[in-house]
């Protein structure tokens, strides 16, 4: 019998805060690539995402079953590659209706991507959008 069980929300709020409020000057830097990697907060995405993952309470099995993202430690990369990023502001702007052309991406080892957005201010609350490999939008969590 599967069970499911969702992304605990209180890892999740772990740190992001400190993720927007960490060098929000540098965020605001315009970028040549959709791939944003820098500034503290491409590190410290992959960092809290594998965290997160590494949380034995979420059910793997049943994440697989479904198509969702699963992967756990080395496996959660911050992605660099032009065209994934490229594919990554292009699904984030057609989920959200923003016109963003730069974004966070973490690869989920070869299951998908988690995609964050510029911050625009400090303060501001994070939300991170969870896609599969054919970038088909799976959640979104506001952190």
């Amino acid at each position: 019998m599967l069970r499911s069980r969702p992304i605990p929300r209180s890892l999740v709020a772990i740190g992001w805060s400190t993720l927007l409020s960490a060098s929000l000057a540098t965020a605001l830097v315009g970028q040549n690539s959709p791939c944003r990697t820098d500034d503290p907060n491409a590190g410290a995405l992959v960092g809290k995402l594998r965290l997160l993952y590494s949380d034995r309470s979420i059910d793997s099995t049943y994440w697989h079953q479904v198509g969702f993202p699963y992967a756990t430690g080395a496996a959660i990369q911050l992605a660099t590659k032009h065209n994934v990023c490229s594919a990554a502001v292009t699904a984030f702007n057609a989920q959200t209706g923003a016109s963003v052309s730069s974004v966070y991406v973490a690869l989920i080892g070869n299951t998908g991507y988690v995609v964050m957005s510029p911050p625009t201010q400090a303060g501001k609350v994070t939300v991170l959008y969870w896609f599969d490999t054919s970038w088909v939008f799976r959640q979104a969590m506001a952190g």
